[in-house]
């Protein structure tokens, strides 16, 4: 008789490997047989994972009654050193610096640095120019080296040198600022007349987050000097040709055309009045362009903030924070301050505030002068004698602006503080007196 426990071939032969056994009477389906450690074995399979899974759980929720990490704070994120609110008529302001900065599409790799190479001193003996060098601090030696360089321009009587970069490079930002002062009341000296200018403490602050390599910021520091509140930089010829990269290159254009400015947010808490706040912002028969937004700011669980930008005219609020594009622009239009703020209420630009001829008699028709800007949209106008507007900016609130401090394309349209505005035009102009418009058809 066959042994029925004797394995045969095909069937299973190690210990603890499952088979089937033999069915002891006809018809019985066959049983399968496992051993004690392997069933053990599958029970510690099917089961350990699902324990793995419940510790996890557990450890997770144990963990989450313990105080987050510690984690440095990263760009774009508000702190609140950096941001203060302010509270008046138009509601509880939140100010925030911030830096902006022109498109990449707006600047060319190949740029002619030839001009700044040159200093032009202004119908001047050699004497009187190396006079000057030297009352600026130049070092004896570095005026004699810069003298050989010296040739006069027939025509006007300058003095024309191209000082060598091993002596512009020497120059301490102290002689810098005092040289480069002198020299930028000359025009022609362009980059020492018209400086990239940045508002802030150190050159870091300028160049912060610009991916510019760690060589070339080494090499602008002790270019960049102070002239009043501004920090300025006027010798790309010494930076720019040395950059290889065609996107290093447009880098530095683009940083060293920032310009600070402000974000501005309503903080708006769930009930509030609306009653001044909706009268401030909707001057100038406005109410059905902002009564929305608030009303919804307002009406939501727990209130919100709500960015300024929204409570702008058209005109201002798609060119806020942007630059004019140089390749868009009729270049016999004036779009500076003027033109910025008198149309600001104008759906449609007027060019006839970008024309220096007919600003006067127009601002004087549509505009009455009023003792201080109080309300939305009021014209704050710089005076030189006799009676030259070299400045206009639009009162926003608090002691912000909203202007375009210049006239070329890299000076953006912005949030300011006035006394910003106010601190930079007398270190370029000098003395000059304010006033104050408001348009005739403002309405409460």
């Amino acid at each position: 008789m066959k042994n029925e426990n004797t394995d045969t071939p095909g069937s299973a032969s190690r210990e603890g490997t499952p088979r089937l056994a033999p069915s002891s009477a006809k018809g019985e389906a066959p049983r399968l047989s496992i051993s004690t450690p392997l069933l053990v074995a599958l029970l510690l399979a099917i089961t350990l994972p699902w324990l793995v899974v419940g510790w996890m759980v557990f450890r997770h929720t144990a963990s989450s009654t313990q105080p987050p990490s510690v984690r440095p704070a990263t760009e774009g994120v508000i702190k609140p050193s950096a941001m203060k609110g302010v509270a008046g008529p138009w509601g509880t302001l939140e100010i925030e610096p911030i830096v902006v900065e022109p498109p990449s599409a707006f600047f060319s790799f190949d740029y002619d640095v030839a001009p700044s190479r040159r200093w032009i001193v202004r119908n001047a003996t050699p004497e009187q120019t190396r006079e000057l060098f030297s009352r600026s601090g130049l070092k004896s030696k570095a005026v004699d080296e810069v003298m050989k360089t010296a040739i006069r321009n027939g025509t006007n009587n300058d003095q024309i040198v191209t000082p060598p970069d091993t002596v512009v490079l020497d120059i301490s930002p102290s002689v810098r600022s005092a040289l480069y002062t002198e020299l930028g009341k000359n025009p022609a000296n362009l980059l020492q007349a018209k400086p990239y200018k940045f508002r802030g403490a150190t050159a870091y602050d300028w160049f912060a987050n610009s991916e510019l390599p760690e060589s070339v910021l080494k090499k602008i520091q002790p270019l960049v000097y102070q002239r009043g509140p501004m920090l300025c930089f006027s010798d790309l010829h010494l930076v720019l040709p040395e950059i290889r990269s065609p996107l290093d290159r447009i880098r530095l254009l683009r940083t060293l055309n920032r310009a600070s400015s402000l974000s501005l947010r309503l903080r708006i808490q769930e009930g509030e009045s609306m009653n001044s706040m909706l009268a401030y912002w909707s001057r100038n028969d406005r109410r059905s362009e902002v009564e929305p937004i608030l009303e919804s700011i307002r009406n939501q669980a727990g209130g919100g903030r709500l960015d300024v930008v929204y409570l702008l005219p058209a005109f201002a609020r798609t060119r806020l924070y942007t630059y004019i594009n140089p390749t868009r622009s009729d270049l016999n239009i004036r779009r500076d301050c003027h033109w910025t703020t008198f149309n600001f209420f104008n759906e449609l630009p007027d060019n006839r505030y970008g024309r220096e001829e007919t600003l006067i008699d127009l601002a004087l028709s549509e505009y009455e002068e009023i003792n201080s800007p109080t309300d939305f949209g009021d014209v704050i106008m710089f005076f030189i004698p006799p009676n030259t507007a070299i400045h206009s900016c639009v009162y926003i609130a608090d002691d912000i602006v909203f202007t375009k401090n210049g006239v070329g394309f890299g000076a953006p349209f912005i949030f300011e503080h006035l006394e910003n505005v106010i601190s930079a035009y007398r270190e370029e102009v000098g003395y000059f007196t304010m006033k104050y418009c408001r348009r005739r058809d403002h309405k409460e």
